[in-house]
């Protein structure tokens, strides 16, 4: 799927998972997307007018996001439950403002494994408490601002079958 030149600067484009109210929360799963100039963002995972405490989750693979100002973002404002987004695979390249960014005031926070980030403003970019945390298995290289992993997530198999994180 291709979401492409979508929004304006009043409206955002790309992809906005917003659940809101005392019922509101998300699993998402995104596959095989390509996500690409669209007007201030290419995904927007925000728990902003949510008052849910189930927060809201998000699993991105084998994506793309670039030509928008900021690619992949999360944010949790004070008192909404948390956002918890999974980028695996994936590529988030040229947009001119950040790549991946995390803001809030708690558990806003992005994990990324096997995926290259390059040829952003910042690569990666965590404020006010968000969180963007590596598997150690990406390439951030080649933006203007390379930004730095807030942590690096581990995984770990129990007797061969089940992962958990630590």
């Amino acid at each position: 799927m291709t979401i492409a030149d979508n929004g304006n600067a009043a409206t955002g484009g790309g992809i906005l998972i917003q659940p809101v109210g005392a019922m509101g929360s998300a699993r998402v799963s995104i596959l095989n997307t390509r996500v690409r100039n669209n007007a201030n963002v290419g995904i927007r995972v925000d728990t902003t007018g949510n008052s849910s405490g189930t927060g809201t989750y998000v699993s991105i693979n084998n994506s793309q996001f670039s030509g928008s100002p900021s690619g992949i973002s999360a944010v949790m404002p004070s008192g909404a439950p948390g956002v918890q987004v999974l980028v695996n695979n994936s590529i988030v390249e040229l947009n001119p403002t950040v790549g991946i960014t995390a803001s809030g005031t708690g558990t806003a926070v992005i994990r990324v494994a096997n995926s290259i980030i390059t040829g952003n403003g910042t690569g990666v970019l965590s404020t006010g408490g968000g969180a963007v945390r590596s598997y150690g298995t990406n390439m951030l290289d080649g933006n203007a601002v390379p930004g730095s992993f807030t942590g690096t997530s581990v995984w770990r198999v129990t007797r061969g079958l089940t992962m958990r994180s630590r």
